[in-house]
């Protein structure tokens, strides 16, 4: 991948095994291809990663390169029939199509999937697609990485693990213990075809009685040094079988105080360059898988000399694997003494445990994940850059510090809304306001809905949804909320619509405004407005009546001769009276 990684390299930073291309541009969490020669180079001949476009219209391969029609094992003209669809397994051609149907356009995609070649065999592969005009079409560029290799691997691996006990029975090689004297407390079936021996009739005596003379010496030297603890390996002696013919033996051992015991394993040195060979061969795989990785990744011995320094060490530290072999690491990296690289690779060698931390580097400016695990020969150490992880985050701590400020300069209830994931995050005002604890239970939007009146939801959800279906720039609901305490308050919510970059909508940010006041406020002028209609229909009707007839006796007052005069005057208090009692009527009212 190494023309891959020197033409796409985007601040160091790794999505999965892959790195983020440099003209990609980020636009609210999601990348897409702005350079049109990115797509040529990437799918030049000359690039040994795997490259291929398919329409995201008809899922038809639009291009590939070399490195992926060797791994598929077809010709160019032949990839370019192909559609998706076919590189997958038959039964799951119907998945596979499903899933692109939900990709976002803008949406990066990493999978690890089934893919066969033109053969009919089946491999493990990890893809990782990017959006792309291609030819003034909406296409994906697809890069492939095969994992076959490395899934056969682990696979060995495990079977090893299953058959251990089948191997002590069963190796060719004598597996056996010795006390602190040097008799033989166990020992494995291989030892009549090493030793010449059966392991019950070597239970309980001593080594030294099968061992040559000569070898005695440096043999019981040997020993001590495993019982100090040393790590002895491949040293060799000679024994004597029953039939008095002798045979060089390889042993290797390591001293068990707990058990006060050596484990060793021993094998005719006649077969040495066989197991040379293949233990060769076991180191250059390793060292391959080594090399593939997207981590960084070196070993230091005890007394901190590296021993092994990979690529990806050598273009995240920028220093060339030959002059970092054999030098001691904090002489390399002097600045480094006084940081969590120091004290925690330091805990792990010490301590024997595993370590995970995180640090920046000033000396690269930039922020690494280091992972190191302890050995018997030193210390393994992965590490990579998370400069952006980290910026991200800090831009986030930041966003965030504002939203509580904002919060603090007024009594809305502020809340922000993830619409992709139902998440919401509130404001302490929901606790002063509303009565509620600001934790997880009210940080999904059900927990909102579900606070609101019945009579109100339906609503709420269908202004709501309108807002956003049409595309609209904000959203305003009046509703009934329901406190901690049972009560209900009127509340008037507003929200702004965020889109992301297909048009979407992604977000909402807004407030809540504690409305119950005005609108017992409001309550109580509708019914005062109410009663003055009520005294102004009072006014026109029944008072308007009993005036007119107050004036009407006033006029025939004049004409009027004693007789009529005191009937007159009877009438006219009596409607005097009634006119009184019709405005004491007003009166209460309006006091009322």
């Amino acid at each position: 991948m190494s023309a891959f990684h020197s033409n796409i390299v985007k601040q160091k930073s790794v999505i999965n095994t892959y790195v983020v291309p440099q003209q990609c541009m980020l636009l609210e969490g999601s990348y897409y291809i702005r350079n049109t020669d990115l797509s040529g180079c990437l799918l030049s001949d000359a690039n040994t990663q795997p490259v291929w476009v398919y329409n995201t219209i008809n899922l038809q391969i639009e291009a590939v390169n070399a490195a992926a029609l060797e791994i598929y094992k077809y010709s160019r003209q032949e990839f370019l029939t192909k559609n998706v669809k076919d590189l997958g397994l038959p039964e799951d051609r119907s998945l596979i199509e499903n899933r692109i149907s939900i990709i976002a356009s803008d949406q990066i995609v990493t999978r690890q999937v089934k893919n066969q070649d033109s053969q009919g065999s089946i491999f493990w592969v990890q893809i990782i697609s990017y959006p792309i005009n291609f030819n003034g079409s909406s296409c994906r560029m697809t890069l492939v990485q095969n994992l076959q290799e490395i899934l056969d691997f682990k696979s060995e691996v495990q079977k090893t693990t299953t058959l251990l006990q089948t191997i002590f029975d069963n190796s060719l090689d004598v597996i056996c213990t010795l006390d602190v004297s040097g008799k033989f407390l166990q020992c494995s079936k291989a030892s009549i075809n090493v030793f010449g021996y059966e392991a019950s009739y070597l239970i309980g005596k001593h080594f030294s009685q099968f061992i040559e003379p000569d070898d005695l010496e440096k043999a019981m030297d040997i020993c001590t040094q495993i019982q100090s603890g040393a790590l002895v390996t491949n040293f060799q002696n000679y024994y004597l079988r029953p039939d008095g013919s002798r045979v060089p033996i390889m042993w290797s051992a390591r001293w068990n105080s707990h058990e006060q015991a050596m484990y060793c394993t021993a094998k005719d040195a006649s077969g040495k360059l066989l197991a040379d060979q293949k233990d060769q061969q076991y180191t250059r795989r390793i060292t391959t898988i080594l090399e593939s990785i997207t981590e960084g990744f070196f070993t230091v011995d005890k007394d901190w000399n590296i021993t092994y320094w990979n690529k990806e060490a050598e273009k995240l530290t920028q220093l060339k694997r030959d002059l970092a072999l054999g030098q001691n690491l904090w002489d390399l990296f002097r600045d480094a003494r006084v940081s969590k690289f120091f004290t925690e690779s330091h805990l792990a060698l010490s301590e024997n445990v595993s370590v995970h931390f995180e640090e920046y580097f000033q000396p690269l400016e930039v922020w690494l994940e280091v992972s190191a695990y302890p050995s018997d020969e030193g210390l393994s150490v992965y590490f990579k850059d998370i400069s952006e992880r980290k910026n991200n985050q800090a831009l986030l701590e930041e966003s965030n510090e504002r939203f509580e400020i904002v919060s603090k300069a007024t009594n809305d209830i502020l809340w922000d809304w993830d619409l992709t994931t139902g998440k919401v995050i509130w404001s302490n005002a929901v606790k002063t306001a509303l009565g509620y604890e600001n934790n997880l239970e009210c940080q999904h939007d059900n927990w909102w809905f579900n606070k609101l009146h019945p009579d109100d939801r339906e609503r709420v959800n269908s202004e709501i949804s309108t807002a956003i279906e049409k595309g609209g720039a904000s959203c305003a609901s009046n509703y009934r909320f329901l406190c901690a305490d049972g009560s209900f308050k009127n509340i008037f919510d507003r929200g702004y619509i965020m889109k992301g970059k297909c048009g979407k909508a992604v977000r909402m940010i807004g407030s809540m405004q504690d409305i119950t006041v005005l609108k017992q406020n409001e309550a109580k002028l509708i019914e005062k407005n109410n009663k003055i209609s009520e005294i102004a229909f009072i006014n026109s009707h029944e008072v308007r009546k009993h005036l007119a007839n107050i004036l009407g006796l006033v006029d025939l007052l004049p004409m009027a001769d004693k007789n009529d005069m005191s009937e007159l005057l009877g009438l006219l208090k009596s409607s005097s009276e009634e006119l009184d009692q019709i405005v004491r009527n007003i009166a209460d009212k309006a006091n009322g």
